[in-house]
């Protein structure tokens, strides 16, 4: 048995799309030709007259630009060539370190805080951990 009635609505529709078909065909043979750049979805909404191509400048506009070789700007994602610090061995790491706190304990002094509490990490000793044994099976 056939899905189709007869003269119903499902031979409307087909009627339908295939004359939305052959309206787009004819709509593409008259439309502007695409430029290469153009990517294929942008080529279906300009078939639709949902996008266009931009106009060109004004002629005031395009003389008042600068030309784009003497474009003076820095790229936003741009890297340094360089590292801007120095890196240290770890003997001036650690104659930094301890320069660094001499500053922190003079202005700890400065802020009449107290320094014992203040006092480089290093100095202080963690307390052991108790060793747990995995229970046995």
């Amino acid at each position: 048995m056939s899905t189709f009635a007869p003269c119903g609505f499902s031979r409307l529709i087909l009627v339908a799309v295939a004359i939305a078909i052959g309206a787009g065909c004819a709509q593409a043979q008259t439309a502007a030709p695409a430029t290469p750049a153009d990517s294929p979805v942008k080529n279906l909404l300009k078939l639709g007259n949902f996008a266009t191509d931009p106009a060109p400048a004004k002629d005031f506009v395009v003389k008042s630009r600068p030309a784009p070789d003497k474009l003076d700007y820095l790229p936003v994602h741009a890297r340094p060539a360089t590292r801007p610090g120095a890196i240290y061995t770890p003997a001036q790491a650690k104659a930094k370190e301890a320069e660094l706190d001499q500053l922190r304990f003079a202005h700890d002094r400065l802020a009449n805080r107290p320094t014992a509490s203040l006092a480089p990490a290093a100095d202080k000793k963690k307390p052991a951990r108790a060793q747990v044994k995995p229970p046995s099976p």
